[in-house]
């Protein structure tokens, strides 16, 4: 769930920082789309575990972006890769960690004995 709240959180700024300072028009429209579509997904894959898959895609699509719009500034392009590289790393997480060791093959104890 951490994992899916950290997502959204850097969706949720992605969004933003297309607005925060200026990107040429195509960048601009990238930012903010690819945020917003980060942020939504990472809030469904709360619900639904194959969401995250489309989050990884969604940060390979921002990685892969900035090649495409050459003309980027070097802050945008820093934070594209530093949003991108960590959405991808975080959408491979699980959603929830198992701490306790399975029991299913263990012999249940006898109350009789």
């Amino acid at each position: 769930m951490r994992a899916r709240i950290l997502n959204a959180v850097l969706g949720a700024w992605l969004f933003a920082s297309a607005f925060l300072w200026s990107h040429y028009p195509a960048e601009f429209h990238n930012t903010w789309i690819t945020g917003a579509a980060m942020f939504l997904v990472a809030l469904i894959g709360m619900r639904f575990r194959s969401a995250r898959w489309v989050d990884a895609a969604l940060a390979l699509w921002l990685f892969c972006s900035i090649f495409f719009f050459p003309a980027a500034d070097g802050g945008t392009v820093l934070n594209s890769i530093l949003i991108s590289m960590i959405v991808l790393i975080v959408s491979f997480l699980p959603l929830r960690v198992v701490s306790t060791p399975l029991t299913a093959w263990s012999v249940p104890p006898n109350p009789d004995v």
